[in-house]
Protein backbone atom coordinates (compact mmCIF):
# COMPACT_ATOMS: atom_id res chain seq x y z
CA UNK A 1 0.00 0.00 0.00
CA UNK A 2 1.59 3.35 -1.20
CA UNK A 3 2.00 6.30 1.05
CA UNK A 4 -0.89 7.78 -0.61
CA UNK A 5 -3.42 5.06 -0.07
CA UNK A 6 -2.60 4.65 3.48
CA UNK A 7 -3.24 8.11 4.07
CA UNK A 8 -7.10 7.81 2.30
CA UNK A 9 -7.34 4.35 4.54
CA UNK A 10 -6.05 6.86 8.02
CA UNK A 11 -8.83 9.57 6.72
CA UNK A 12 -11.55 7.04 6.08
CA UNK A 13 -10.76 5.44 9.44
CA UNK A 14 -11.09 8.60 11.55
CA UNK A 15 -14.30 10.14 9.40
CA UNK A 16 -16.06 6.70 10.69
CA UNK A 17 -14.89 7.09 14.17
CA UNK A 18 -16.48 10.84 13.93
CA UNK A 19 -19.59 9.65 12.85
CA UNK A 20 -19.66 7.06 15.41
CA UNK A 21 -18.94 9.29 18.38
CA UNK A 22 -21.20 11.92 16.87
CA UNK A 23 -23.55 9.30 16.85
CA UNK A 24 -22.77 7.69 20.59
CA UNK A 25 -23.15 11.50 22.16
CA UNK A 26 -26.38 12.12 20.00
CA UNK A 27 -27.95 9.00 21.84
CA UNK A 28 -26.36 10.28 25.39
CA UNK A 29 -28.11 13.84 25.23
CA UNK A 30 -31.45 11.97 23.76
CA UNK A 31 -31.14 10.04 26.69
CA UNK A 32 -30.12 13.24 29.16
CA UNK A 33 -33.08 14.92 27.35
CA UNK A 34 -35.68 12.48 28.39
CA UNK A 35 -34.33 12.04 31.98
CA UNK A 36 -35.05 16.07 32.42
CA UNK A 37 -31.11 16.28 33.78
CA UNK A 38 -30.45 19.58 32.40
CA UNK A 39 -27.02 19.31 33.72
CA UNK A 40 -26.44 16.42 31.69
CA UNK A 41 -27.71 17.93 28.32
CA UNK A 42 -24.96 20.40 28.93
CA UNK A 43 -22.19 18.02 29.47
CA UNK A 44 -23.34 15.76 26.20
CA UNK A 45 -23.30 19.47 24.62
CA UNK A 46 -20.11 20.69 25.72
CA UNK A 47 -18.86 17.07 24.35
CA UNK A 48 -20.33 17.86 21.00
CA UNK A 49 -19.08 21.32 20.26
CA UNK A 50 -15.61 20.69 21.50
CA UNK A 51 -15.15 17.97 19.00
CA UNK A 52 -17.87 18.97 15.90
CA UNK A 53 -17.59 22.99 16.66
CA UNK A 54 -19.20 23.56 13.44
CA UNK A 55 -22.61 22.20 14.99
CA UNK A 56 -22.58 25.45 16.89
CA UNK A 57 -24.25 27.69 14.54
CA UNK A 58 -27.17 24.58 15.32
CA UNK A 59 -26.63 23.81 19.09
CA UNK A 60 -25.93 27.30 20.27
CA UNK A 61 -28.82 29.71 19.21
CA UNK A 62 -31.00 27.42 21.09
CA UNK A 63 -29.14 27.32 24.43
CA UNK A 64 -28.82 31.63 24.74
CA UNK A 65 -31.84 31.32 26.93
CA UNK A 66 -30.26 29.49 29.56
CA UNK A 67 -28.20 32.91 29.87
CA UNK A 68 -31.62 34.70 31.14
CA UNK A 69 -32.31 32.90 34.18
CA UNK A 70 -30.23 32.43 37.57
CA UNK A 71 -30.77 28.73 37.10
CA UNK A 72 -29.71 28.47 33.37
CA UNK A 73 -26.93 30.88 34.37
CA UNK A 74 -25.78 28.45 37.23
CA UNK A 75 -25.78 25.36 34.40
CA UNK A 76 -23.48 27.44 32.13
CA UNK A 77 -20.96 28.73 35.01
CA UNK A 78 -18.51 25.48 34.69
CA UNK A 79 -18.11 26.15 30.95
CA UNK A 80 -17.29 29.68 31.00
CA UNK A 81 -13.88 28.95 29.76
CA UNK A 82 -15.18 26.91 26.33
CA UNK A 83 -14.03 28.41 23.46
CA UNK A 84 -18.00 27.86 22.73
CA UNK A 85 -18.67 30.03 25.65
CA UNK A 86 -18.45 34.06 23.76
CA UNK A 87 -20.54 32.85 20.95
CA UNK A 88 -23.10 31.86 23.01
CA UNK A 89 -23.00 34.98 24.92
CA UNK A 90 -23.03 37.17 21.00
CA UNK A 91 -26.54 34.78 20.24
CA UNK A 92 -28.14 35.74 23.28
CA UNK A 93 -27.22 39.51 22.48
CA UNK A 94 -28.62 39.12 18.99
CA UNK A 95 -31.82 37.21 20.69
CA UNK A 96 -32.45 39.99 23.12
CA UNK A 97 -31.63 38.27 26.46
CA UNK A 98 -31.68 40.97 29.25
CA UNK A 99 -28.19 42.67 29.25
CA UNK A 100 -27.92 42.72 33.10
CA UNK A 101 -28.56 39.23 32.58
CA UNK A 102 -25.15 38.84 30.59
CA UNK A 103 -23.25 41.15 32.31
CA UNK A 104 -23.45 38.54 35.03
CA UNK A 105 -22.80 35.73 32.81
CA UNK A 106 -19.32 37.57 31.58
CA UNK A 107 -18.80 38.52 35.06
CA UNK A 108 -18.11 34.51 36.15
CA UNK A 109 -15.81 34.27 33.17
CA UNK A 110 -13.88 37.16 34.48
CA UNK A 111 -13.47 35.69 37.52
CA UNK A 112 -12.51 32.21 36.50
CA UNK A 113 -10.04 34.35 34.74
CA UNK A 114 -11.24 34.48 30.97
CA UNK A 115 -10.90 37.31 28.49
CA UNK A 116 -13.77 39.42 27.41
CA UNK A 117 -13.93 41.70 23.93
CA UNK A 118 -13.81 45.03 24.33
CA UNK A 119 -16.86 45.47 21.80
CA UNK A 120 -18.84 42.99 23.63
CA UNK A 121 -18.45 44.95 27.25
CA UNK A 122 -19.32 48.36 25.14
CA UNK A 123 -22.34 46.89 23.29
CA UNK A 124 -23.72 45.78 26.70
CA UNK A 125 -23.41 48.82 28.68
CA UNK A 126 -25.05 50.47 25.79
CA UNK A 127 -27.90 48.14 25.62
CA UNK A 128 -28.03 48.67 29.80
CA UNK A 129 -28.48 52.72 29.61
CA UNK A 130 -30.71 52.23 26.77
CA UNK A 131 -33.28 50.09 29.55
CA UNK A 132 -32.45 52.92 31.89
CA UNK A 133 -30.23 49.96 34.20
CA UNK A 134 -27.53 53.23 34.76
CA UNK A 135 -26.65 51.79 38.37
CA UNK A 136 -26.10 48.44 37.36
CA UNK A 137 -24.34 49.39 34.11
CA UNK A 138 -22.00 51.46 36.20
CA UNK A 139 -21.35 49.03 38.46
CA UNK A 140 -20.52 46.26 36.17
CA UNK A 141 -18.05 48.72 34.58
CA UNK A 142 -16.44 49.76 37.58
CA UNK A 143 -16.22 46.25 38.74
CA UNK A 144 -14.34 45.51 35.41
CA UNK A 145 -12.09 48.17 34.95
CA UNK A 146 -10.86 47.80 38.60
CA UNK A 147 -11.38 51.41 39.40
CA UNK A 148 -13.87 52.57 42.12
CA UNK A 149 -17.47 53.53 41.02
CA UNK A 150 -17.31 57.42 41.84
CA UNK A 151 -14.17 57.95 39.65
CA UNK A 152 -16.72 56.76 36.96
CA UNK A 153 -18.86 60.11 37.88
CA UNK A 154 -15.82 62.48 37.24
CA UNK A 155 -16.94 64.54 34.54
CA UNK A 156 -13.32 65.92 33.01
CA UNK A 157 -11.32 63.90 30.76
CA UNK A 158 -8.98 61.20 32.50
CA UNK A 159 -7.96 58.07 31.55
CA UNK A 160 -10.77 56.45 32.96
CA UNK A 161 -13.53 58.76 31.97
CA UNK A 162 -12.28 58.77 28.37
CA UNK A 163 -11.78 54.76 28.34
CA UNK A 164 -13.52 53.66 25.02
CA UNK A 165 -14.41 50.35 26.51
CA UNK A 166 -17.19 51.74 28.97
CA UNK A 167 -18.76 54.81 26.61
CA UNK A 168 -21.49 55.71 26.60
CA UNK A 169 -20.56 55.95 30.74
CA UNK A 170 -17.39 57.79 29.35
CA UNK A 171 -16.84 59.89 26.77
CA UNK A 172 -17.39 58.55 23.26
CA UNK A 173 -14.45 60.37 21.30
CA UNK A 174 -15.21 60.35 17.39
CA UNK A 175 -12.85 58.12 15.31
CA UNK A 176 -13.20 58.55 11.65
CA UNK A 177 -12.32 60.69 8.16
CA UNK A 178 -14.37 63.54 9.12
CA UNK A 179 -13.37 63.97 12.75
CA UNK A 180 -11.26 62.13 14.87
CA UNK A 181 -10.58 62.51 18.80
CA UNK A 182 -6.82 61.35 21.02
CA UNK A 183 -6.76 61.91 24.56
CA UNK A 184 -3.44 63.43 25.89
CA UNK A 185 -2.23 63.42 29.56
CA UNK A 186 -3.80 66.25 31.78
CA UNK A 187 -6.66 66.76 30.47
CA UNK A 188 -6.67 67.27 26.94
CA UNK A 189 -8.29 65.80 23.71
CA UNK A 190 -7.24 66.89 20.73
CA UNK A 191 -9.18 67.22 17.65
CA UNK A 192 -8.55 66.89 13.78
CA UNK A 193 -11.69 67.87 12.12
CA UNK A 194 -12.84 68.12 8.54
CA UNK A 195 -13.67 71.33 6.57
CA UNK A 196 -16.99 72.74 5.82
CA UNK A 197 -18.87 69.99 8.19
CA UNK A 198 -21.52 70.15 11.29
CA UNK A 199 -19.94 67.26 13.59
CA UNK A 200 -19.81 65.56 17.40
CA UNK A 201 -16.98 65.95 19.28
CA UNK A 202 -17.69 64.04 22.76
CA UNK A 203 -20.73 62.62 23.61
CA UNK A 204 -21.52 60.63 27.01
CA UNK A 205 -24.18 59.66 29.50
CA UNK A 206 -24.48 60.32 33.34
CA UNK A 207 -26.93 60.15 36.24
CA UNK A 208 -25.74 63.53 38.29
CA UNK A 209 -28.49 64.86 40.56
CA UNK A 210 -30.83 67.55 39.73
CA UNK A 211 -28.76 71.12 40.57
CA UNK A 212 -26.73 74.37 39.34
CA UNK A 213 -22.99 73.15 38.35
CA UNK A 214 -20.36 74.69 36.39
CA UNK A 215 -17.51 73.04 34.83
CA UNK A 216 -14.11 74.44 33.38
CA UNK A 217 -13.43 74.13 29.65
CA UNK A 218 -9.47 74.79 27.85
CA UNK A 219 -9.52 75.04 24.53
CA UNK A 220 -7.01 75.91 22.52
CA UNK A 221 -7.13 76.49 18.43
CA UNK A 222 -4.25 74.97 16.61
CA UNK A 223 -5.38 75.70 13.40
CA UNK A 224 -8.80 77.06 11.51
CA UNK A 225 -11.54 78.39 13.42
CA UNK A 226 -14.73 77.11 14.09
CA UNK A 227 -17.64 77.55 17.09
CA UNK A 228 -18.30 75.41 19.54
CA UNK A 229 -21.63 73.86 21.37
CA UNK A 230 -22.43 72.13 23.99
CA UNK A 231 -25.95 70.64 24.46
CA UNK A 232 -27.68 68.69 27.34
CA UNK A 233 -30.50 65.97 27.06
CA UNK A 234 -32.63 65.10 29.79
CA UNK A 235 -34.01 61.21 30.00
CA UNK A 236 -32.95 60.43 26.56
CA UNK A 237 -35.55 63.49 25.63
CA UNK A 238 -35.24 64.79 22.18
CA UNK A 239 -35.59 68.48 23.56
CA UNK A 240 -32.48 69.78 24.38
CA UNK A 241 -30.61 73.09 25.94
CA UNK A 242 -27.63 75.10 23.90
CA UNK A 243 -25.49 75.73 27.14
CA UNK A 244 -22.67 77.77 25.44
CA UNK A 245 -21.81 78.98 22.25
CA UNK A 246 -17.95 80.58 21.26
CA UNK A 247 -16.59 81.70 18.35
CA UNK A 248 -12.59 80.89 18.46
CA UNK A 249 -9.95 82.60 16.15
CA UNK A 250 -6.64 80.97 14.88
CA UNK A 251 -4.12 80.50 17.91
CA UNK A 252 -6.91 81.10 20.42
CA UNK A 253 -6.68 79.92 24.01
CA UNK A 254 -9.71 79.97 25.98
CA UNK A 255 -10.30 79.04 29.71
CA UNK A 256 -14.36 79.17 29.81
CA UNK A 257 -16.12 78.18 33.42
CA UNK A 258 -19.29 76.72 31.54
CA UNK A 259 -22.61 76.86 33.70
CA UNK A 260 -25.35 74.08 33.18
CA UNK A 261 -28.55 73.05 34.82
CA UNK A 262 -30.02 70.11 35.33
CA UNK A 263 -33.73 70.12 36.62
CA UNK A 264 -35.68 68.70 38.85
CA UNK A 265 -36.68 65.24 37.19
CA UNK A 266 -33.50 65.35 35.00
CA UNK A 267 -32.32 62.17 36.66
CA UNK A 268 -30.45 61.10 33.43
CA UNK A 269 -28.25 63.44 31.44
CA UNK A 270 -26.71 63.24 27.53
CA UNK A 271 -23.79 65.87 27.42
CA UNK A 272 -22.69 66.58 23.76
CA UNK A 273 -20.36 68.96 22.42
CA UNK A 274 -20.87 69.92 18.63
CA UNK A 275 -18.59 71.57 16.38
CA UNK A 276 -19.22 73.67 13.15
CA UNK A 277 -16.60 74.59 10.97
CA UNK A 278 -18.39 76.74 8.87
CA UNK A 279 -17.60 77.14 5.35
CA UNK A 280 -13.72 76.32 5.63
CA UNK A 281 -11.89 74.98 3.13
CA UNK A 282 -9.59 73.73 5.33
CA UNK A 283 -9.13 70.72 8.02
CA UNK A 284 -8.81 72.28 11.86
CA UNK A 285 -6.98 70.99 15.01
CA UNK A 286 -7.78 72.28 18.47
CA UNK A 287 -7.69 70.64 21.93
CA UNK A 288 -9.48 70.73 24.46
CA UNK A 289 -9.73 69.94 28.18
CA UNK A 290 -12.66 69.14 30.49
CA UNK A 291 -12.18 69.64 34.23
CA UNK A 292 -14.88 68.36 36.79
CA UNK A 293 -18.46 69.34 37.27
CA UNK A 294 -18.87 71.57 40.47
CA UNK A 295 -22.22 72.13 42.33
CA UNK A 296 -22.73 76.22 42.50
CA UNK A 297 -23.35 77.69 45.59
CA UNK A 298 -27.29 78.49 45.82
Amino acid sequence: MSADERADTALHLAADVSRRNMQVQAALLQRAAEADDAADVLAHIDRILRVYPETGSEILPGLAGLIATSEGRALLSPYVDRPWFLPLVSQAVRRQVEPGAIALMLSSRRRAGGSLPKELISVLIAKMLEQDAFPEARKWAAALSGKPETLLDYFGASPLTVNQVYAPLTWRLPAGREVSGTYRPHGAIEFLVAPDSFLKLLERSTAYKPGIYSFRQETKMRTGSLMLEWILYCNRSAQYRPLWRQDLNPGDVREERIPARIDPGCTRQRWVLRANTGASAWPMSLAVGLNGLEAVPQ
